[in-house]
């Protein structure tokens, strides 16, 4: 007998585990960014914007960028003088929590995202 999602709940004397590859972690944390593209990235309306994400395993450090929307082509939204690696690198933190205090993006323009990943 299966029973209904409210009914739900771990058999006592039972623990449910998940484990994770490094490749479903990271759809893991772009899925939760894009959940709360709202709150993350100040917007009141998400479809009107496109966003990238990347991660760096090494260093446990990540970072969504996103941008109006411009066409149909990805390359005119992100262009290929970005380098998200080298910014990742070396780009600092732009907040220290996502969940307390005050939440803080960078606006930049697409120079000066070329001269931070130099």
């Amino acid at each position: 007998m299966r029973r209904s999602k409210k009914d739900a709940r771990v058999p006592p004397d039972t623990y449910r585990v998940i484990k994770i590859s490094g490749d479903a972690l990271f759809e893991l944390l772009h899925e939760c960014m894009k959940d709360h593209l709202e709150t993350f990235f100040d917007v009141s309306d998400v479809t009107s914007i496109t966003t990238h994400f990347a991660a760096d395993w090494e260093t446990g450090s990540m970072m969504m960028i996103a941008r109006n929307l411009y066409g149909d082509d990805e390359r005119l939204q992100f262009p290929d003088e970005m380098d998200t690696r080298q910014l990742l690198q070396k780009l600092p933190d732009t907040v220290e929590s996502m969940y307390y205090g005050k939440r803080c993006y960078r606006d930049m323009t697409l120079d000066e995202i070329i001269r931070a990943q130099q």
